[in-house]
């Protein structure tokens, strides 16, 4: 999914995205769970678990130093993304 949308989380337009982010909740749509057309990069939550089960800071660190939560994709939830959303950053595909 980072190879084709990059690391630029979709909801707050910051560098440093390290989760997925799935737009149709995988609860309700569980047939698209590994489907990378159904994921966009954002940032995760404080104490997120990396390889080997290792605990690291996925909050936004711009974010942050602006004062905002920091949370994007915790503070969204499992809320469906609306069809219509206007992305913060769009990052073209990457050819190999």
């Amino acid at each position: 999914m980072f190879a084709i949308h990059g690391d630029i989380c979709h909801l707050c337009g910051h560098r440093g995205a390290t989760v997925a982010d799935h737009l149709k909740p995988k609860r309700t749509h569980p047939h698209l769970i590994d489907d990378p057309n159904n994921m966009r990069p954002a940032h995760g939550v404080k104490n997120q678990r990396g390889p080997g089960g290792i605990p690291f800071d996925a909050r936004c660190q711009t974010c942050l130093r602006e004062g905002k939560p920091g949370t994007c994709n915790g503070s969204r939830g499992a809320k469906p993304m609306e069809s219509d959303v206007v992305f913060a950053a769009y990052v073209p595909p990457v050819v190999l």
